[in-house]
Formats: C-alpha cells, structure tokens, sequence
C-alpha cells in the first residue's frame, strides 16, 4: 500500500493565510476520504508533525505521527525527508525536503523575489535559496492563482506545465458563528466602520488607507485595521496614527466574521498579493470590498469588488466615499460579492487537490487506486 505523507510543520506554526490553506485543505482531504472514495484507494495519508505540534482534530481517516527532534528547516531536510522516505510528500506551507523524489510542494506567491525590500534580510536569503531548489527538485509545484503561477515560473525558472493552481477557499469564515461583542469590546458597535485585514507589513498597503482616510476627513466614518506583525518575516512597517484608527490586532474567525457583516465596506489595497483571502471571506460574508488592482487581486475578486491604483490613496478614498453614500451600491456590490466568493470553497479545492495527488501516486511503481466508473 502506498503512503501519501503530508508535511505537518504547519502544525506547529502560528495561523496565517498559508497555515490556513494547510489546515483546510487537510480536512477537506479528510472529507473527501470520509464520503466513500476511502473504501476505493490503496493508500493511506499521514501527517508527519515536529515535535510541539498541535494536531488537528476529528480527521478520520488521515494519522497524525510525531517525529524526529529538530525543528525548522532541519526538521524538513533530516527528520520529514527520513520519515517520508518510500511515499508521496505533499507539503502545503512553502517549504520541505530537497531531497525527496516524489514530493509535491506548495509556494504560494513570490512576494520575496518581486519586493524584496519588504521582507527582513534573513528570510529573504532563506527565501532566495531554498525556494528556487525546492520548486526545481518537486515532482510538482501546487500555487494558489494563475498570476502566482506566472511569477514563480519566472522567478524559479520552472516549466508553467509543472505548476497546477488550487485556489485558496474561503468558506470557513462561515462555519463560525459571528462573535458580536468584538463590536462592543473595540467601540464600533454604534459606529459605521471601513475593515481592513491583514499582515502588518509593507505589501499589504495600510499606509494608503490611511491617507485615503485624511483625504476624506470624514467624522462619520471609524478606519478599524486588523492583523499583527511577523518581525521574523516582514520589515519593519508601521501604520501611522489618525483620526478615528482602531487596532483590532490578532482576531478570532468568528470576531472577525462579526466585522466583515458589520463594516461599511473592506479595503486591501496591496501592492502585491498571490490570492487574497481576507477579501473573499469579506464578499462571502456581504461585506462590500475596495481593493488594488494587484493582478491577484483582479484574479480573484472579478466583479465582486470596486478597484482603486494602490499608488492613489485619492482613488481609495473615492471608492470608500462612494460605498458610504450610496446605498444601493452597497446591496449591489453584496451581491455580486456573495455571488464571487462562493466559487472559492475549500470542498473544490480539496478536490483539486486530490486529482493531482492520484495521477503523480499512479505514476509510482505501485497503483494507488482502482478506476471508478
């Protein structure tokens, strides 16, 4: 029987956008096994997990095993390269072995190689080296959307045919019930709030929503900015104080459900994204979105959502002033946003996924399922 390994180092890691995909992704996997193609399949999944890990509960038919005793980027090159030995390696948050034959591997943008200046020395060398090695070496490359398919196939000099896209889902935002009182507890309950969401970082833009805000000079309307700081990862950026900011910091999937179906609008207007999730949770919640025309964001969001240049804080706070005062707007724009964010769910994902996962396992010596007709 084949064994189709899954790297767990996301398991010990704190949650952002690419731990997200990892996590959903598994469990997706999970589902997909528990609705009667397990029966079907010879082969069996297993996460291979650090030390310090927190496994995922309630998978039933996906092991968790505990191994080795480094951590880091040791663990991937000496414990998982070891324990994944003699099986197909997916690994699902950017990193892994390079010494794995059959390994699939997920990057999901090339952010460090197109601004390279917004992320700290260290991981940006780590970045610069291992990821370039590790698209090369991977039987093959998983990214998020077609645009971060063309970039790492630029930056990693990779055939496009090697890169399959599985677009991040969205729709765990709505399994959690919406958490009311983050209203309350950060004053916005009375208060006709803009939401933006995201990495504390120099990519993600604030600093434009913030002038836009100036621009507006509007008593009526509250700027709340919602995300933290990875010093390890990002430079050094900081969002300059104004009139009517809220920082929300790190928050819950059901606080931050509450914000999207209370905000008057969501904007993100980055410089640079490889998917974009916080925007579509925002649509799937019909929460109205403003964001850049970062070709991701184009991608992804269609005609679910208003643009602005993300070099025109002018723009951005057109579009804002625009959702404020107009109502009709704002129910069409919801509409359309529920209509967009509910084609990225983490079922089709997962589904995808799984489709690739089969035909590299048949390309083994060993058959890993029996054709369904």
């Amino acid at each position: 029987m084949l064994t189709i390994y899954i790297n767990g180092r996301f398991l010990a890691q704190k949650m952002t956008g690419q731990q997200r995909f990892s996590r959903e992704l598994v469990c997706a996997i999970d589902r997909w096994l528990e609705n009667g193609h397990a029966s079907r399949l010879d082969c069996r999944f297993v996460i291979l997990a650090p030390p310090g890990s927190h496994p995922l509960e309630d998978l039933q038919h996906i092991e968790t095993k505990i191994v080795g005793s480094f951590d880091g980027h040791l663990w991937d090159q000496i414990d998982l390269a070891r324990h994944a030995f003699g099986g197909v390696l997916l690994s699902l948050c950017g990193t892994g072995p390079l010494l794995h034959p059959r390994h699939v591997v997920t990057l999901h943008d090339a952010a460090p190689f197109a601004n390279p200046e917004n992320f700290t020395r260290k991981f940006r060398l780590a970045y610069s080296v291992l990821v370039p090695l590790l698209a090369k070496a991977a039987r093959r490359v998983v990214t998020v959307s077609e645009f971060s398919k063309r970039e790492l196939s630029h930056y990693c000099r990779i055939r496009p045919e090697k890169i399959d896209v599985v677009p991040n889902g969205a729709d765990h935002i709505l399994r959690t019930p919406a958490e009311t009182s983050v209203l309350a507890e950060y004053g916005l309950e009375n208060r006709r709030f803009v939401l933006a969401v995201g990495s504390i970082s120099a990519n993600k833009n604030f600093g434009a929503v913030v002038e836009a805000f100036n621009r507006l000079n509007r008593s009526d309307l509250t700027l709340a900015v919602a995300g933290g700081q990875n010093s390890s990862v990002f430079s050094r950026y900081e969002i300059k104080d104004t009139a009517n900011l809220v920082r929300l910091g790190y928050i819950s999937d059901a606080a931050l459900r509450a914000l999207y179906e209370h905000a008057l609008c969501f904007v993100l207007p980055s410089l640079y994204e490889g998917f974009g999730i916080p925007p579509v949770e925002a649509m799937q919640c019909g929460c109205p979105v403003v964001v850049s025309t970062a070709p991701a964001l184009i991608e992804t969001c269609g005609d679910g959502a208003l643009f602005c240049d993300p070099h025109r804080p002018d723009e951005l706070a057109e579009k804002i002033a625009q959702f404020a005062d107009d109502a009709e707007l704002r129910e069409r724009m919801r509409a359309r946003g529920r209509a967009r964010g509910g084609r990225f769910t983490w079922e089709r994902s997962g589904e995808r996924l799984m489709r690739i996962l089969l035909e590299l396992a048949q390309k083994g010596e060993e058959k890993a399922f029996e054709p369904v007709s």
